[in-house]
């Protein structure tokens, strides 16, 4: 005679496969909808967080949360939804221009940091139950909204440094290799030699090269036609370039 789990679990199909077949039409008006939750749940639960229904959940879960974050960055109102629960640290983008480079990073990166929270944490732990009220799918957008605040302070910080290092390598600061600032020719080729060493780290020559143009005053459309690369390969390499030199830098601290 089969168990209780399994008589339920065999309940429970029609209710998970309606969850998973949801469609992207009207998202933000249907963060709410509860339909299958509980079936939903229990069969993750039974199978521990863990295999293919889990890999399935997350997959749908991750195109309904990078939908949604993305309308809200696109429209400039996910401030308002993070103040709307709360959550300190809103602002911290305001007054930045953000091209849909940084757009598409920040989006994605807090829906990663809230499916790993989700799985990790979440569902394992019991701090999402069907019954406390709030439908799946609206506590995850909640958990997206809390790591947005985290993703876009890292993002700030890494702008900020890519700022500082663009000041640097500047064409005034290489310009002024070739005069005598330090008042000696032994202290300019001390610097000159610093300054090379900082853009050796970065091993990648077209990175390199990417990078050199950019600190000349180069666009990204501009470079990406110099090297014969898309523009989003540019601003990758870029990237890691800037990392290079600054974990460079924080070697020789």
């Amino acid at each position: 005679m089969k168990d209780l789990d399994e008589l339920s679990e065999v309940g429970d199909q029609s209710g998970v496969e309606s969850w998973l077949r949801w469609d992207l039409d009207d998202l933000e008006d249907r963060v709410d909808r509860k339909d299958g939750d509980a079936a939903l749940y229990r069969a993750l639960q039974r199978r521990g967080f863990k295999g293919a229904r889990q890999d399935e959940f997350e997959d749908v879960l991750a195109k309904y949360g990078l939908a949604v974050i993305a309308a809200w960055m696109v429209k400039g109102c996910i401030g308002e939804k993070c103040r709307e629960k709360g959550l300190g640290g809103a602002e911290v983008l305001d007054g930045f221009d953000l091209d849909h480079y940084d757009i598409e990073w920040l989006v994605v990166e807090t829906v990663s940091r809230s499916i790993r929270a989700f799985r990790e944490d979440v569902l394992p732990n019991g701090k999402w139950q069907p019954d406390r009220g709030a439908a799946l799918r609206t506590y995850f957008i909640g958990q997206c909204l809390i790591r947005y605040i985290d993703v876009a302070k890292a993002w700030r910080r890494q702008k900020e440094a890519d700022e500082r290092l663009v000041a640097a390598f500047s064409e005034r600061g290489r310009a002024s290799l070739n005069q005598p600032v330090f008042g000696s020719v032994e202290a300019d080729v001390v610097r000159s030699e610093m300054m090379e060493l900082r853009l050796s780290r970065v091993k990648n020559d077209d990175a390199r090269e990417a990078l050199l143009m950019q600190l000349d005053g180069y666009k990204i459309k501009e470079i990406s036609e110099q090297l014969g690369r898309t523009e989003k390969s540019v601003h990758g390499m870029l990237k890691y370039a800037k990392k290079q030199v600054a974990r460079g830098e924080e070697d020789t601290a």
